[in-house]
């Protein structure tokens, strides 16, 4: 929905109140660009690059972590499998902040809230980024389905109530039952939480504009947007997406 330079402000706040190196991963964006090639390994070969090149950062290599919020914290749980698989290189905390960990799951079964995502519009959203719903299962895709947690870093994962997605639920119990893991992991919840704009500051200031009143209307506007986008691709493909999602 936007580029790296949107989370640009809020990557400068964690870098000055963590006192860390922070890298904002401009990868490309689906649907152009779809699971796994684009967004997943390209993430992952920044981290690589990272870790065989520290010095270029001036960072130590075995103290890399990788967050993101929505969509990036299921991108980097995935890159987290993937690193586990792989093994290339370690990767030391893993912050998935309110990240989507199962696409698998129908969205009209997923407990919901007025101001969250509604299912038709997450339905779009895994159109754009999967090639064919078979997919959604890949763990990699929906980290929630990994057969083991077993070696994975330690997770802090910040979710809320306002979701459409099964409740906090899932991601407390995945959390907190770690299927074999042995590794800690945190779990936060913050109640007024919505699916939100990326928090801006100015000076330093990191500003919160979670419940802002006019967030849901500004929600409304861009999910109509992104329907108008949604009929454009399914025309040139020659689908209803109003038949395929009702």
């Amino acid at each position: 929905m936007a580029g790296a330079e949107m989370d640009d402000v809020w990557c400068r706040v964690i870098a000055d109140r963590a006192d860390c190196v922070v890298v904002n991963v401009d990868y490309r964006l689906a649907p152009e660009h779809k699971f796994p090639t684009a967004a997943l390994e390209e993430g992952y070969g920044v981290i690589k690059w990272m870790y065989d090149q520290p010095e270029q950062l001036g960072i130590n290599r075995e103290r890399v972590a990788v967050g993101g919020h929505s969509a990036g914290g299921n991108l980097a749980a995935a890159i987290c499998l993937l690193t586990r698989e792989r093994n290339e290189f370690p990767i030391a905390l893993q912050i998935l902040d309110y990240p989507p960990l199962d696409l698998a799951t129908d969205h009209n079964e997923k407990t919901t809230h007025p101001q969250a995502i509604p299912p038709w519009l997450a339905a779009i959203f895994n159109d754009c980024y999967l090639t064919s719903p078979e997919q959604a299962r890949n763990p990699l895709a929906s980290p929630i389905y990994a057969e083991s947690l077993a070696g994975l870093p330690s997770a802090l994962i910040i979710t809320g109530i306002r979701f459409s997605c099964p409740g906090s639920r899932a991601v407390c119990a995945a959390a907190k039952g770690s299927r074999h893991s042995s590794e800690s992991q945190t779990v936060r919840r913050r109640r007024s939480r919505v699916h939100t704009l990326q928090p801006v500051g100015s000076g330093g200031r990191c500003l919160g504009i979670h419940n802002h009143p006019f967030t849901a209307s500004l929600w409304r506007v861009k999910a109509q947007i992104l329907f108008l986008y949604a009929l454009y691709l399914s025309a040139c493909r020659g689908n209803d997406p109003i038949k395929e999602h009702e």
